[in-house]
């Protein structure tokens, strides 16, 4: 191996440990959620396009678009 090769491989090491890293938190997160949902119904538990967004992004386009076209239709219609 290259010394340029050894060092992009320990740079994806580096970058794979964040990754894991962040969804180890949101995993940990979600846990208390669901511990405080138990001790209180008035704590939802977040769908999982809120928690991971970077993995559904195209959800949550998706939904906002939709949104949008359903306030247009409410909008439009008050005004008739």
């Amino acid at each position: 191996m290259t010394v340029a090769e050894i060092q992009r491989y320990m740079e994806g090491a580096v970058w794979r440990m964040k990754s894991q890293a962040q969804f180890d938190y949101s995993l940990a997160n979600l846990i208390g959620v669901s511990v405080a949902r138990i001790m209180s119904k008035e704590v939802e538990f977040p769908p999982i396009e809120q928690v991971y967004p970077e993995l559904f992004e195209a959800v949550v386009e998706e939904q906002k678009q939709e949104e949008i076209a359903t306030q247009n239709s409410i909008n439009h219609f008050m005004e008739f």
